[in-house]
């Protein structure tokens, strides 16, 4: 009803985006803004249908705290193809494969250009919060 719209506050900042983790509603919404809407749900093949993936894989990231981990800011979409090829594979190694194609691929999942890794991962979380939140701005 109309007066409990009223009490809702719909404003979204950064605190409220940096508890957004993977697979939860806020995060599905959050991403689909991120790629101006460019994400088909209602693809004619299975195959086709978007996951979201860690960028830094949860393998390579065994040592890291897990709600760091499943951050907004680790998470891409990706076709269910794409994601089973991908699985455990370390960012480096993904990344390689990628060939001439890298830039591309970061540049439509924004991510920041680098090698990754565990070790540097709260710089590339930071990174590409960065990016993600220009990314919002229409």
């Amino acid at each position: 009803n109309v007066e409990t719209m009223k009490n809702r506050n719909m404003n979204i900042t950064e605190e409220k985006i940096d508890k957004f983790r993977y697979g939860s509603k806020e995060s599905h919404i959050f991403l689909s803004l991120c790629y101006k809407s460019a994400i088909h749900f209602n693809p004619i093949m299975k195959g086709n249908f978007p996951e979201q993936d860690h960028i830094l894989s949860k393998h390579e990231l065994m040592e890291i705290d897990k709600n760091k981990v499943n951050s907004i800011y680790n998470i891409r979409y990706v076709t269910l193809t794409d994601n089973r090829s991908k699985s455990k594979e370390p960012f480096i190694e993904w990344m390689n494969k990628l060939g001439p194609n890298k830039e591309r691929v970061f540049k439509a999942h924004l991510i920041p250009d680098g090698n990754w890794d565990a070790a540097r991962f709260d710089e590339f979380l930071a990174l590409r919060k960065k990016l993600m939140i220009e990314a919002l701005k229409y």
